[in-house]
């Protein structure tokens, strides 16, 4: 990402503390394999590097993430239009350094502490900002089904639209704009003719699953049962309903350090009917909105119906994790990450 493509929430939050502070701050060009800018603040005795994670939306979830990364080098420095004072005390709390335009800020460094909090940009200043960020398709649900494809199947980087298109469930009009705002962002890059490779994966999944509860998952519209009895899932194989463990169960499965509380699964598009019925019939289940099962359709290796694993893959898992933001997921979260995760992360 260059400094001219920089979102101008992320500029004018740079202009505002160095106007109020008197600090010395720089944006800094992305070296090629990032896919943010840093911010560099110049002290009298030393030099303060920071990775720039700008956001219009703040969820949950996102704090969560950037909570995870607090020990991270160069520190992530979150910078948005417009941060609220609730906000900026649980950012705190959490230990995330942030900017936004309206001049609120909590940095922490060796020789350097800023926290400022409460003030309020113009509305029609913060809504210019949000419409100024630069266009992106990846939070979009196609874009989001396409990013986790190539996050689980790194082969299809090489793959053609057609094959990408195909595993993701999308269409092969949406395939180019996918891939082109991945460019734009810095996280793909072409290495030879029809080679591509992502330059930073950890950063892409993070950036998926923060948008994960929001942006995607809603549009897949799953249907919640209860069940008969809470303990109806252990002698079960998903795949004989042609269906994967999700959430809390896959959680159990991979790491063995969480008691279900929910249970969640995920089947074929095609079969999903087949595989509701078959799964109601074997745990009794009954519909129920706020039951504790619930039963999607799967949005990634659509080119294949049968699923080889009973699990869904530890990214998604991670990400459903994530979503809760109970602390005892978030401890098995992490310990998710390390066990299966970052290896695989580090080959995509």
């Amino acid at each position: 990402m260059t400094l001219a493509s920089i979102d101008p929430a992320v500029q004018q939050a740079v202009a505002v503390l160095t106007a109020n502070t008197g600090l010395y701050a720089q944006l800094i060009d992305a070296e090629e394999a990032e896919a943010q800018p840093r911010l560099r603040i110049e002290l009298a005795e030393n030099v303060v590097d920071y990775l720039v994670h700008s956001e219009a939306e703040i969820t949950p979830a996102l704090l969560v993430m950037l909570h995870l990364r607090t020990d991270s080098t160069p520190p992530d420095l979150l910078i948005a239009p417009q941060l609220t004072a609730t906000q900026a005390a649980r950012c705190r709390e959490l230990g995330i350094q942030f900017l936004d335009a309206a001049g609120n800020a909590y940095l922490s460094a060796p020789g350097l502490f800023v926290f400022v909090s409460g003030l309020k940009a113009e509305p029609k200043t913060a809504a210019r900002l949000i419409k100024a960020r630069p266009a992106a398709a990846g939070g979009t649900g196609s874009a989001m089904r396409v990013v986790f494809t190539l996050l689980d199947r790194p082969a299809l980087l090489d793959a053609t639209y057609r094959d990408i298109a195909a595993s993701a469930g999308v269409s092969l009009a949406s395939i180019r704009p996918a891939l082109d705002d991945l460019t734009l962002r810095g996280h793909l890059r072409s290495i030879a003719a029809g080679k591509r490779r992502l330059t930073q994966p950890r950063r892409l999944f993070e950036e998926w699953e923060h948008l994960w509860p929001t942006r995607l998952k809603p549009r897949l519209k799953g249907r919640r049962f209860t069940a008969s009895r809470p303990d109806w899932w252990r002698d079960l194989d998903p795949r004989e309903h042609a269906a994967q463990w999700g959430g809390d169960v896959a959680a159990w499965h991979y790491t063995h350090q969480l008691k279900p509380a929910t249970v969640t699964l995920y089947a074929h598009p095609d079969a999903l009917a087949d595989s509701t019925r078959g799964l109601a019939r074997a745990g009794l289940l009954r519909a129920d909105a706020r039951g504790e099962v619930e039963i999607l359709p799967r949005f990634w290796q659509l080119d294949t119906l049968a699923p080889a694993s009973a699990l869904v893959p530890a990214m998604l898992v991670h990400a459903e994790l994530i979503a809760t933001l109970d602390p005892r997921c978030l401890a098995v979260a992490q310990a998710l990450y390390e066990q299966e995760i970052a290896s695989a992360i580090a080959l995509a």
